[in-house]
């Protein structure tokens, strides 16, 4: 194997090289990495879902016995599901007098 038939070979190697390179690399920089989760990736329920709705209608935040009202939900049941939602980093809990004021996170749902 002489000289032409290496630079043959290279050349003929060399575009396979550079796309398999090019496949490689192109996703990772043309393809948006979500800095925020969203409502399918952390898996949130019915409830929760309508606990994040209901805090984007009212500008991202709302005290926690505002949230049990409108949703008809028990102050129980509103604690168990903003713990879970503050647990998997969608809420910000902050204690507020006798009640607490939920703040949404930056979170994208892909509705």
């Amino acid at each position: 194997m002489g000289p032409p038939m290496f630079n043959m070979m290279l050349w003929m190697y060399f575009p396979i090289i550079l796309v398999s390179i090019l496949l490689i690399v192109m996703p990772l920089i043309f393809h948006p990495h979500p800095k925020t989760a969203t409502a399918e990736m952390i898996g949130l329920t019915e409830e929760e879902k309508n606990v994040v709705e209901f805090l984007k209608a009212n500008r991202g935040m709302a005290e926690q016995r505002d949230i049990s009202k409108s949703l008809g939900l028990t102050r129980l049941k509103t604690h168990r599901i903003v713990s879970s939602l503050r647990k998997r980093g969608v809420v910000e809990v902050k204690p507020h007098g006798r009640t607490n004021v939920v703040m949404l996170k930056n979170i994208r749902e892909a509705a």
